[in-house]
């Protein structure tokens, strides 16, 4: 789970995502909301691609180096 900001106190702008690993996939992955995605692929982790969002990129990195907490936040004042 990530609880995280834009740094605004917008409270539009606080959210919680979470994000989930599977070791064994079936099927094939497909967009359900074209209006709310620009794509879909599988990249290395070494090479994601650009445009990202930060907090993806920040949740892969930890996922991918094993530093990633079970709850972390992110764009909040420690």
């Amino acid at each position: 789970m990530m609880q995280r900001t834009d740094g605004t106190n917008e409270p539009r702008e606080q959210r919680v995502d979470w994000f989930w690993t599977s070791r064994d996939w079936r099927g094939e992955p497909r967009i359900c909301e074209p209006c709310k995605a620009q794509g879909l692929g599988w990249f290395r982790i070494d090479e994601l691609p650009e445009p990202m969002p930060d907090y993806e990129r920040f949740i892969l990195g930890g996922l991918s180096t094993g530093s990633l907490e079970l709850d972390t936040a992110l764009g909040y004042d420690s």
